[in-house]
Parts: C-alpha cells; structure tokens; sequence
C-alpha cells in the first residue's frame, strides 16, 4: 500500500516543485503590479483573466480530459498516435474559428465585458485590444493542451514541469519588461500572457510530434466529443464557482474591491498551486491502476487522511501569514486588506482537492454524467449566495459563498460517488486534522506583537504545533509512527555522513 501512496506523492511533488517555481516567479509580478497599477486597473485585469478562463472553457471543448482518457484505452502505439493527432487537429480547428470570430466581433462584445460606460478607465478601443489578446493566448493554450497532456499521460512529470516553468518564467519577464519598463500598463499584461505560450508552442508541438503522423480518426473524434462534452457544463459551473463572484463584486461594489478579492483570491490560491493542483494531475492516472488491486478501497480511503493532512497543513500556513505576506509584496498599503479573504479561499481549495479523490466511484464506474449535476447545483448555489451575501458583505460575502458552495460541491459528490463505487474515509481522523488547525489558527487570530517581523516568527512557531498536536491526539497510527522513527533514523545517518569540512 505505501508503495503506491509513494508514487502519488512521487509525481505530485514534481508537478507541485514545477508550479511552486512557476507560481514563485510570477508572484514576484505582484510588487510590480501594486505598483504599476491602481487597484482599480488591477480590477480591470482580474476581469480579463476571467473572461480567459471562460474562454478556455469553451475553446477546449473537454478534449484534454477526453485524451487523457482515450489514451490509455489502447495499448498500441499507433492508435495513441491516432488520438493524439485527432485531438490536436481539432483543437487547431475550433480554436482557429473562435478566435477569427471574437476579434472580428471585439468592439461589440468589449464594452459589455468590461463594462466601460460605467468605469471610463480606458477608451473603447483598449478595451476592444484586450479581448483581442485574450482570446489569442487562450488559443495557444488550448493548442498546447494536448502536447501536455500526453506527457503526463505518459508520467514524464520532469518535462511537463520544466515546459510549464519555462512559459510562466518567460511570461513574468516579458511582463515585467512591458509594465516596469514600457509602462503598458493592462496591455502589457495582456501582451506577456499572449507572447509566452505563443513561443513556447513553436518550441514543443515540432518536438513532441514529429514521431505522430497527423491523422483525423473519426471514431476516436466521436468518442472524444461523447466523453468530452458532457464535460463542457460541469467545467462552466466550474467557472461560475471561482470566477462569477468578481461580476457580482464588480456590479454590486465597484473595481477596487475587485482588485483586492483578486489579489486576496490569488494568496488563497496557492492552496491549488502548492497541493490540490498537482495532485489532480497525478491522480487520474493512479487512480485507476489502484482500482485493480483487491485493496483499493483501503488504499483511496487513507489516500484522503493523507491529502487532507498535508493540505490542512499547507492551508494553516497561507491562512495564518496571510497578512503579513501582503503586507510584505504589497508595495502599496491600498492592497493591505485584500488578507482578509485569503483563508477561506484557502480552505476552498482544500474542499476541491478532496473532490478529486471522493470521485473515484463516478470515474471507476464511468458514470461522469453525474459531473455536470453535481457542479451546476454547486454553481447555482454560488450565485444566489453571491446575490444574497455580496451586497452586504462585499469581497468577504464573496469568499463565504465560495466556501459553502465547494463544501456543497464535496458533500454531493461523496454521496453520489459512495452509491457507485463505496470507501469507508477515515473521518475520526480527518476529524482531528481540522480541530487541530482550527485552534491553532484561532490562537493565530490574537498576536503577542504589533512588529511584523515579530509576528511572522510567532506564527511559524503556532504551525509548528500541527503535527505535535495531532501525535497528542493519537491521530498517528502504530505503523506511521513506525515508519516515520524510520526515516528520521535514514535522515540522521545521511546527515551524520556529511563533512562540513
């Protein structure tokens, strides 16, 4: 059992070191940012990466989910090239015609987007230029979906992870060049966002597929379209849970409380770049050689302990340092209060991560109709909590809605995955996890110090508490704490063998 927890934690610890890097680097974009721009200006960002996600949606057609499973329904090289190159000739298609389309039709769908009659930031025309950038970067990254899929189909996490790295790093550079130096301003983010992975397809599409001849299989076509689709709805509810709430805040309150939840989101994000991102990357493929093993209920069960014990670790620390985090990279006091959210976007992200895992029995059983319901119910109740709590409660509103909904998302799926497929999930334990970091988190709440520096190292030492409070509470099974004497032993002979002169 412990050698495939080992493989899991194996490949997402690279895909994870490749987004932490990546993720890194561009938060370096965040003093530039709340320098360069007004928080207001950041607003208008925010709401063109949103209209470039709802994009991605539509332009990807959920091929890329659709590939990676088709792919692993042959065994045969050839028909995995035949795949392969039918999903690409698609995506080049539709995202060809999509964009033709939205450039041509910018300066009707522009201001409706970003609302300019209502904030005269910039002229009609910028606004029709960011929409032409928008949709041209979603285009190559729709393209390069599929060259990146097939890596992590087959497990090359290392290449996957320097390719991802190497667009966010030449993203953050081209950035930087263009707002700090060239003052661009919104556009030059755009620019950046649009000139990277536009690169990067030149680099890795000859590479990746000079071995694949570029056919068109219309039966792998159609049953990538049958399995894609269906898809296509469960991925807008999606979008409706982490992204709708900025047209609210922007209808309901105005840009600036935009820009702050954005920043704020992007902090609570990290929860999705440093755990619940990586593991979903790696769990598809584990997920369904565990299934034939006679113990796999065993297995998904302590697999969830697990994520949850190290994602309520990961969580506490971007929850309780939040403040002084964006104190530190904020470079204008403007952007101070955008802490206050952070934590429960944090812990939202958390309820997501579990998702992946308590759908093991909709996927197993190939019963993903049920994706769509469960995220269009998930997506409906973040709207009215969105309409009833943002007037009120502003970007806070905003976050508790988020919450409630990805909780309402994990409860469904946990009660319509557990008809198919049932995991008995070690909830006594999981239990303890969110107790434990529930009161040191509290404890966090009332510093012993107004110093900022003073109160980062008091913080670090509360998280330190975590896993000595769960060993107190016997949360630590006689075979963990086995093993984990274990490695301290190899630890300790590894460090007693090194010189240090």
């Amino acid at each position: 059992m412990f050698d495939q927890f080992k493989r899991v934690f194996k490949h997402s610890a690279i895909y994870g070191g490749g987004a932490l890097l990546g993720n890194i680097a561009s938060f370096f974009l965040i003093p530039v940012y709340t320098r360069y721009l007004g928080v207001d200006e950041y607003g208008v960002l925010a709401t063109a990466r949103i209209v470039a996600s709802i994009l991605t949606i539509i332009f990807g057609l959920g091929i890329g989910s659709a590939l990676f499973r088709f792919y692993f329904d042959y065994d045969d090289l050839e028909d995995r090239k035949a795949v392969v190159s039918t999903a690409f000739i698609l995506l080049v298609i539709v995202s060809s015609l999509l964009t033709s389309l939205l450039i041509i039709t910018s300066s009707l769908l522009s201001p409706l987007i970003f609302a300019s009659d209502k904030y005269p930031l910039f002229a009609k025309s910028d606004y029709s230029l960011f929409l032409k950038l928008v949709a041209l970067a979603v285009a190559f990254e729709t393209v390069l979906k599929v060259p990146l899929a097939v890596l992590r189909a087959r497990e090359e996490s290392k290449r996957y992870t320097f390719l991802s790295v190497l667009k966010l790093i030449l993203s953050l550079l081209l950035i930087i060049y263009l707002v700090a130096y060239l003052r661009k301003g919104v556009s030059g983010v755009l620019w950046g966002e649009l000139i990277a992975p536009a690169l990067l397809c030149l680099f890795i599409i000859p590479f990746l597929f000079k071995d694949i001849k570029l056919t068109l299989s219309l039966e792998d076509l159609k049953g990538m379209l049958k399995f894609g689709l269906p898809l296509i709805p469960a991925a807008l509810a999606s979008w409706i849970l982490t992204l709708s709430d900025r047209f609210f805040l922007q209808r309901m309150t105005d840009l600036s409380e935009v820009g702050l939840y954005s920043l704020g989101y992007q902090f609570g994000r990290l929860m999705a770049i440093l755990v619940s991102g990586p593991f979903s990357l790696t769990w598809p493929t584990i997920m369904f050689s565990i299934a034939k093993r006679d113990d796999a209920p065993q297995i998904y069960s302590r697999l969830m302990t697990y994520f949850v014990l190290l994602a309520g670790f990961i969580c506490l620390g971007i929850s309780l340092l939040a403040k002084e985090i964006i104190r530190i990279m904020a470079l204008n006091p403007s952007y101070w209060s955008a802490y206050r959210v952070v934590g429960l976007i944090a812990i939202s992200y958390l309820l997501y991560g579990t998702v992946s895992i308590l759908s093991v029995g909709v996927n197993l059983k190939r019963k993903t109709i049920y994706y769509p319901l469960i995220m269009i119910i998930a997506a409906i109740s973040n709207l009215i909590l969105n309409f009833i709590l943002i007037p009120e409660y502003g970007m806070i509103g905003a976050a508790v809605a988020t919450v409630l909904s990805y909780f309402i998302m994990a409860l469904m799926m946990f009660l319509i995955s557990g008809r198919f497929y049932y995991v008995s999930y070690e909830l006594i334990r999981i239990t303890k996890i969110i107790a434990v970091g529930l009161a040191i988190y509290i404890i966090g709440l009332y510093p012993l110090s107004s110093s900022l520096a003073l109160s980062v190292i008091y913080k670090i030492l509360l998280l330190m508490l975590y896993p000595l409070l769960l060993y107190i509470t016997g949360f630590f099974t006689a075979e963990e704490k086995r093993r984990g004497k274990e490695l301290v032993g190899q630890l300790r002979q590894s460090l007693s063998g090194i010189k240090l002169i």
